[in-house]
C-alpha cells in the first residue's frame, strides 16, 4: 500500500483560502464566490485555494470599488433620465448647506455656557484641595510614632485608601447642571 500523498501547502506569500476569509472578515463561501472571479490573485491545487497575500485582499479592493462606481454611475444616470438633471456643483453646494445646518443643530444641543464648565471645573478643584491639604499633617505624626518601615507603610497605605476613598466620592463632584434641548 502506498502512503497517501502528503497535503500541499501554501508557497511563499500564500495563505489558505480559510485564513484569507478570517483576515478579511468574510464567510468561506463569501471568499470561494471571490476566488472564482476572473482575475483573482489564486492559486488553485487540485481542490484546495491558495490566496495570494496581500495582493488577494487589494484586488479585492479594487473590484468593491468598481463595483461601488459602477452602481454610482448607473443610479445617476437613471435619475438623469428621470429629469433630476441639475448642475452637480449645485447639487453639491446645497448638500453642503444641509450638512452645516445639521452640524450647527448638534452644536447647539451640546451647547455649554463657559462661565458655567469654569463654575463646575473650579467648584471640583476646590473641593479636591480642601481634601488633599490636610493630608500631611495628618499623616505626619502617625509617621513619626512609627517603630520601623513596615508599620510606616501600613499607616500610609491605610491613609492613602482613605484618601483614595474621599477622592472618589460623589460628594466631592458637585451635581452637574441638567442642559435643556434648546432645539425643542
Amino acid at each position: 500500500m502506498t502512503p497517501a500523498p502528503r497535503a500541499e501547502r501554501p508557497q511563499e506569500g500564500e495563505i489558505t483560502s480559510a485564513e484569507c476569509a478570517r483576515r478579511l472578515g468574510i464567510s468561506a463561501q463569501a471568499l470561494g464566490l471571490w476566488t472564482k472571479r476572473p482575475g483573482a490573485p489564486v492559486r488553485i491545487a487540485g481542490r484546495r485555494v491558495y490566496c495570494v497575500w496581500p495582493s488577494f485582499a487589494r484586488w479585492r479592493e479594487q473590484e468593491l470599488c468598481k463595483q461601488a462606481v459602477a452602481e454610482a454611475t448607473k443610479a445617476y444616470r437613471e435619475s438623469k433620465e428621470d429629469g433630476a438633471d441639475r448642475d452637480p456643483f449645485r447639487r453639491k453646494a446645497e448638500a453642503d448647506a444641509r450638512k452645516a445646518e445639521i452640524e450647527v443643530e448638534v452644536l447647539e444641543k451640546s451647547f455649554v455656557a463657559v462661565d458655567e464648565a469654569a463654575a463646575l471645573f473650579e467648584s471640583v478643584l476646590t473641593n479636591a484641595r480642601a481634601v488633599l491639604m490636610p493630608f500631611a499633617r495628618v499623616v505626619a505624626p502617625k509617621l513619626v510614632a512609627c517603630d520601623n518601615i513596615v508599620e510606616m507603610e501600613q499607616v500610609v497605605h491605610k491613609e492613602m485608601v482613605r484618601l483614595m476613598q474621599q477622592l472618589a466620592s460623589p460628594e466631592l463632584v458637585p451635581a452637574l447642571p441638567i442642559v435643556e434641548d434648546r432645539a425643542a
